[in-house]
């Protein structure tokens, strides 16, 4: 392919008039917009748009590290992130990190690069620190509440959601309690809250943790950990898929079922009537898109709510 140099040639035209019809950037005569168009077809000539990105010093891409798309929660980020990105002239950039720390950093390069001009972590395994010492090649978003001042956070707040779903297990008679987490480790923010308000609330109930599992097609496997030893009396799922899956088995079986509560309050929940949290993950992926391409850095948060009755 011809390069503007060589079709400075061809026209008679310099490189800076070329490259001023071609971007669009300044003043070109008629005449010699009809020459460079005629060659530019000629030779098939294609502007290089990293080149054109490198020269502005805009990508219009935004990245977005995302472990995984096995829960609710990321494919609702990512959903709300997409339905903002229609009406913008950003595209949105999947960067799939399976919470490997050295994907996550060579994501950072891309920003410090300019390759990206935003990013943004849907969950992460690199800490704070070294996220925020990339701030200055571009806009940072964590979806997570963070002490970091250089960071743009916007999370959920599940206080409401939480209070009111342990306090509503609080009026029943619970002894062991089974939880599901996507990560069952205390790296996660999810897990160390949860598991917060389970002792706090629920002191005298024994909690027992399971993770990666969190979709209907989890359901046996997690059926098959909750009948290992002694029975569970409640479970709460970390998603209403899984939920209503495993209340599918127990049917199936003719088991009592335990009491089963759940979280992301999605229509397979509704359908059998699972109490659950509303997270607002799809607004939280707008509010996320939003961040992502503003100048301003600042903390915003949505509050999540207990629907008991469906």
């Amino acid at each position: 392919m011809v390069s503007i140099r060589e079709i400075a040639k061809l026209t008679g035209y310099s490189p800076s008039t070329i490259s001023r019809y071609i971007n669009q950037s300044g003043y070109v005569s008629k005449e010699a917009a009809e020459m460079i168009q005629k060659v530019i077809s000629e030779k098939h000539y294609y502007p290089n748009q990293s080149a054109i990105d490198l020269s502005s010093g805009h990508t219009r891409k935004i990245g977005v590290v995302v472990p995984h798309t096995k829960h609710y929660y990321f494919t609702e980020i990512i959903r709300g992130m997409i339905e903002m990105a229609l009406s913008s002239q950003y595209q949105l950039v999947i960067l799939p990190s399976d919470y490997d720390v050295d994907k996550e950093l060579a994501y950072l390069d891309q920003l410090r690069s300019k390759a990206l001009e935003a990013i943004v972590f849907t969950s992460r395994a690199i800490s704070l620190e070294t996220i925020e010492s990339y701030q200055p090649y571009g806009q940072i978003v964590c979806l997570e509440k963070t002490d970091k001042p250089n960071l743009s956070s916007v999370y959920i707040n599940r206080y409401t959601g939480y209070l009111g779903l342990f306090s509503y297990l609080k009026t029943k008679p619970i002894k062991r309690m089974a939880l599901f987490f996507t990560r069952n480790d205390e790296i996660s923010e999810t897990y160390r809250e949860t598991m917060s308000y389970c002792q706090n609330l629920l002191p005298s109930v024994s909690c027992h943790t399971f993770g990666h599992l969190s979709q209907y097609e989890d359901a046996t496997i997690a059926f098959n950990y909750l009948n290992l030893e002694e029975p569970f009396d409640c479970v709460l799922s970390n998603s209403d898929d899984l939920a209503a899956g495993l209340l599918e088995i127990y049917s199936e079986k003719g088991l009592t079922t335990p009491l089963i509560v759940s979280q992301e309050a999605q229509l397979s929940g509704k359908l059998q009537k699972i109490p659950s949290i509303k997270n607002q993950t799809y607004r939280l992926g707008m509010k996320a898109f939003k961040a992502a391409i503003s100048k301003d850095v600042k903390t915003q948060s949505l509050s999540s709510t207990f629907l008991e009755k469906r």
